[in-house]
């Protein structure tokens, strides 16, 4: 299994990873990473190199935890969803896995 360009990096300048109030259930020792999974149930490859990434930062980071969210659902639905939990401190995840057609249009002007 080929699993490239997955990684998880801490960004304190940006927000340390459930410093948030308004999120309870968060702590500074997690990390949530929300991520789209493939309708198609016999199709798990990114889920894997995933989990391979969460167990190596976790391997490395003692005492942090990444918390994976599968979003199951087609390609416009999970950018809508990733979109409605990004407008909320609620309910934004720490991390979006997004890919690089889409990044680019959600990096545009007001966003």
């Amino acid at each position: 299994m080929l699993c490239t360009g997955i990684a998880f990096v801490n960004r304190p300048a940006i927000r340390s990873p459930g410093s948030s109030p308004t999120r309870p259930e968060a702590t500074p020792h997690t990390v949530e990473v929300v991520h789209n999974r493939s309708t198609d149930n016999k199709i798990r490859f990114k889920d894997a190199c995933l989990e391979a990434a969460k167990k190596q930062f976790e391997k490395e980071h003692a005492g942090k935890e990444v918390k994976l969210v599968p979003v199951q659902a087609p390609d416009n639905d999970y950018a809508a969803k990733a979109q409605q939990t990004m407008r909320s401190l609620t309910t934004a995840p720490d991390l979006v896995y997004e890919d690089t057609v889409r990044i680019n249009f959600d990096m545009g002007p007001g966003t």
